[in-house]
């Protein structure tokens, strides 16, 4: 994998050569925004004109040239024909003014790189924002050269950004290591693996980015070692990015387009994703994609097993000697330590519900943890008891909030289950519930699933996944899944109710075993559980599930700080949104 990454290091290196040419500069260069800080990652030099600088500006921030990182991240290109031409902005560039005498440069060209991303709740009309991930840039230490390259810098430079950006966000993919920002933790910035289902999806979009790519062709030509690149040939086996090197199967055709240096067809990257699923995750996925949800058993959380030694088929292994179903276990008994903890929820379920709550953004194969707020729903008609109302849940712990169990189950929700439908930024949102037949120590045997009725959860996918059952009297707390035209508020132990329910339940599931599960798109059916029942009266009662609720992510304001409801709040300035 270094090997790959090296390649495309040289590569990046060959293409601002490419660019440093064509545009008759000295040096050339990419400079990155990832929140306050604004690496210089590469740089080409003429050979024998100027000296580099990459090394000294391998830790710029923001604040080391801020005039032009302003401009930069509002989308503006920085073209200076003279030192003079900053002369209108003194104040402001007192900065940019003095790094141009260090590096004797006498005109410049610096032309941001920008992506898309789509910033708005699936029920809205979605909205697209650019956001700029860093900037390509030539110097020039001799006056009077760059006019004459003005016609044409816009274009290349733009063509020759992309290009740069989508290549290294590549060798991210393929390494393994990409930078991640982080919410709760420090330093900001981490080195972290993006999922490998992720990898092998995103690789193929990027080699396609290429490909589309303006100056492709004359790249292509120039380049050594490109269509090698995109033949697949640097990326290690087992690692399902490129091509079927383990697999079985066999597309001729896709073949065919190797030897052109052209990335592998949307088929073949099917079949790398069904080599990363197990036969359960292989059905659930089938049946989500057909009917919108599917009813899971507990060993559809767990990795497929590596081939066997013979090379021949996978691994067969009981679920129980699977490595992570001691990693499930582990994250039960974490839960089941901290629901006592949690304080009971706001009325009318203080006496019989404790919930806990964390939140969580998957960005492009990435997880990790958001700060707490207290939750709301944000359709006011999802739940017709408390409405929007703004509940405190209890914060789970670091021992539940951060356990790798969390990010394995939500990837294979995101990823293997639904498909990657919600595309490559989701907010989640999970959430430990006991329901109970006790409160402050005493019996009282009033345990409501859910008092609201059918309902949905403001979300687009959920999944029920439970971690207890004890002392539950069997055909009680029964979860059912509803036609979408089902009315809201309605509760099957009422005869008048269940009445014109009935007819639209679609389906109904008693989860007996740990991480046993349903999930669902929340967008087309309402859902319900009916009522836990003690199986000894005498007895306390319980059942604890863990909800995962998972929606694209939603930009209105939040009435709880009036920050966007399921937005990121960096402590930082900006933050790198990544191919």
């Amino acid at each position: 994998m270094a090997d790959a990454g090296c390649l495309i290091d040289r590569l990046t290196h060959d293409v601002l050569a490419f660019v440093g040419d064509a545009m008759g500069a000295d040096r050339a260069y990419v400079f990155h925004f990832r929140g306050a800080d604004m690496p210089n990652t590469h740089e080409w030099v003429a050979s024998g004109t100027v000296a580099p600088f990459k090394d000294e500006l391998q830790t710029a921030t923001l604040a080391t040239l801020p005039y032009f990182a302003g401009e930069l991240l509002r989308g503006r290109p920085v073209v200076l024909e003279s030192p003079a031409d900053l002369e209108p902005v003194s104040d402001k560039a007192r900065l940019e003014r003095r790094e141009l005498d260090v590096e004797a440069i006498e005109q410049l060209a610096l032309f941001p790189v920008s992506v898309a991303v789509s910033l708005e709740f699936a029920s809205h009309e979605p909205r697209r924002a650019t956001v700029t991930q860093g900037f390509i840039g030539v110097d020039y230490c001799t006056p009077s050269r760059l006019q004459t390259k003005r016609d044409a810098m816009a274009s290349v430079m733009a063509a020759a950004g992309e290009f740069v950006f989508a290549l290294q966000s590549l060798a991210e993919l393929i390494t393994g290591q990409s930078p991640v920002q982080r919410e709760r933790s420090a330093p900001r910035w981490q080195v972290a693996a993006p999922s490998l289902f992720h990898r092998s999806t995103a690789a193929v979009a990027l080699c396609r980015l290429l490909q589309a790519n303006s100056l492709f062709p004359v790249l292509l030509a120039r380049v050594n070692g490109l269509a090698t690149l995109l033949r697949g040939a640097t990326v290690p086996r087992g690692v399902p990015m490129l091509r079927l090197a383990d697999s079985d199967h066999h597309d001729p055709a896709a073949a065919d387009a190797e030897t052109q240096g052209k990335p592998p067809s949307s088929s073949r990257s099917t079949a790398w994703q069904r080599l990363l699923l197990n036969d359960s995750q292989r059905q659930a996925r089938e049946l989500c994609a057909t009917q919108r949800y599917a009813v899971l058993p507990a060993d559809v959380w767990l990795e497929p097993l590596r081939p066997d030694t013979s090379g021949h088929g996978l691994e067969q292994r009981a679920a129980k000697d699977h490595p992570q179903a001691a990693l499930l276990d582990h994250f039960r008994f974490c839960v089941m330590d901290c629901v006592d903890q949690m304080k009971p929820d706001i009325a009318p379920y203080t006496t019989f519900r404790n919930v806990g709550y964390a939140r969580y953004r998957y960005r492009n194969g990435f997880l990790h943890s958001l700060k707490y707020k207290e939750f709301f729903q944000v359709d006011p008609t999802a739940n017709v008891l408390l409405s929007s109302k703004p509940r405190p849940f209890s914060r789970l712990p670091a021992s539940v909030r951060d356990h790798p169990a969390v990010k394995l189950i939500i990837q294979v929700l995101l990823e293997r289950i639904w498909s990657g439908e919600l595309g490559p930024d989701v907010h989640v949102n999970v959430h430990p519930v006991r329901v109970r037949n006790f409160h402050n120590g005493l019996l009282h045997n009033a345990a409501f699933a859910t008092l609201e009725g059918t309902h949905t959860d403001s979300t687009n996918r959920v999944a029920v996944i439970l971690i207890d059952r004890h002392n539950v009297c069997p055909g009680t707390a029964v979860t059912a899944l509803y036609r979408s035209e089902c009315p809201m508020g309605k509760r099957r132990n009422e005869a008048k109710d269940e009445a014109e329910i009935g007819p639209l339940r679609v389906a109904e599931v008693q989860l007996e075993t740990p991480f046993e599960a349903i999930t669902f798109d929340d967008t087309c059916f309402k859902h319900d559980a009916s009522d836990p029942v003690a199986a000894d009266p005498s007895r306390p009662m319980s059942r604890c599930v863990l909800l995962v609720m998972a929606r694209v992510p939603c930009s209105q304001a939040s009435p709880v700080d009036e920050r966007p409801v399921d937005g990121y709040t960096p402590r930082s300035a900006r933050e790198a949104v990544k191919l």
